[in-house]
């Protein structure tokens, strides 16, 4: 009896909204998902130019949320893509020969179990050396005093970068020596924030650690009993944040052991998993 080739997709459109494609990431599920034992991939991804006509079609419908689309030959006759978003995640989508669909999320091979999102979303290894580079020069304030660096753009005044401070003090706690979290402070949240920003790019880095980490623990905190000098370092890390498509905070972008990962929000349970797994 002919197999009979069964998929799973979730996520499935074919008129991508703003909010279904930027979300899409968001909805995989983890390698771990499935349950049953782990299965060689049965398809080798090559890479593909599409037909000009069929790229127009799916750049005219992906175009505006992405920064890059990497083709390549998908399964089941499928051409798969390899997708950057405006907001730096990675979304792998597939489409068929003729681009008259664009499926953005989960790919599932129901007779094996084999998770092809995950595998396009891993054919790519994004290069983040322009974002790291833009960092240089900004005024930050630090925690912990290791070699493996970790930079956070937060908003004083935002509850998930404090939450992101906080996870990264433990992070810090549970590897004494290891790490150094470098915190950028700019104005994203309204006039409060700018000021707060603004106050702390001013104030001397030899005091800087200090008025960041009691800003933080107390958001009354009076930045003004340090000296300070008027600056322009907000402005810089806004125009950082816009260069690079950051819509929001926080961001996080992981030096540690030669292994850029770059985040937008706060860091899930993965992030930490697999900067982890990298210092092993």
């Amino acid at each position: 009896m002919k197999k009979t080739t069964a998929l799973l997709a979730l996520t499935v459109t074919a008129a991508l909204s703003g909010t279904a494609f930027a979300n899409a990431a968001a909805v995989e599920p983890e390698s771990n998902t499935f349950t049953s034992p782990v299965v060689p991939k049965t398809h080798t991804y090559v890479s593909l130019e599409p037909a000009p006509e069929v790229k127009e079609k799916i750049m005219n419908l992906v175009g505006e949320f992405v920064t890059k689309v990497t083709f390549f030959e998908g399964p089941y006759d499928l051409i798969a893509m390899h997708m950057v978003t405006k907001a730096g995640q990675t979304v792998a989508g597939f489409t068929n020969q003729d681009a008259e669909y664009i499926m953005a999320g989960s790919l599932v091979d129901i007779n094996d179990r084999t998770q092809h999102h995950l595998l396009v979303s891993d054919l790519v290894k994004p290069d983040f050396s322009d974002v790291v580079n833009g960092l240089e020069g900004l005024p930050f304030a630090s925690v912990g005093n290791g070699s493996e660096l970790i930079h956070v753009v937060v908003d004083v005044n935002c509850p998930y970068c404090h939450q992101t401070y906080e996870d990264m003090n433990k992070l810090i706690e549970t590897n004494p020596g290891k790490y150094q979290v470098r915190y950028y402070a700019v104005g994203f949240l309204g006039d409060d924030s700018t000021q707060k920003a603004e106050r702390l790019a001013g104030i001397a880095p030899s005091q800087r650690n200090t008025a960041f980490n009691n800003l933080m623990t107390d958001r009354y905190h009076n930045l003004g009993a340090y000296e300070f000098t008027p600056n322009d370092g907000n402005k810089k890390i806004y125009e950082f944040m816009r260069k690079n498509a950051f819509s929001a905070v926080p961001v996080v972008i992981s030096e540690a052991h030669g292994n850029v990962l770059v985040e937008t929000g706060k860091p899930s349970g993965e992030f930490y998993r697999k900067l982890n797994s990298a210092g092993q």
